[in-house]
């Protein structure tokens, strides 16, 4: 039984194109589905206390006047976050 399970399993990873693509597709169905949901509101808040942290502001000592929307147009959370 476990030689037939890592005979299919040796036929499946054979080569790089198969275990890219193993890898990809799992891979892409959940991205597709975390934007799909818009369930990324997390990587908005990041990104957005990124570039505030470029632009020479910092999210810290605004987070009363922290007024971004995410791609929705709701108010996303105030940056809590710790460096």
């Amino acid at each position: 039984m476990m030689n037939r399970f890592l005979l299919k399993l040796d036929t499946l990873t054979d080569n790089k194109i198969r275990i890219y693509s193993i890898g990809l597709l799992p891979t892409l169905s959940i991205s597709f589905r975390e934007v799909i949901k818009s369930t990324y509101i997390n990587f908005q808040i990041f990104s957005f206390g990124s570039f505030d942290f470029w632009n020479g502001v910092n999210p810290y000592l605004h987070y009363l006047h922290w007024n971004h929307l995410s791609l929705l147009g709701k108010p996303l959370d105030s940056y809590l976050y710790s460096p």
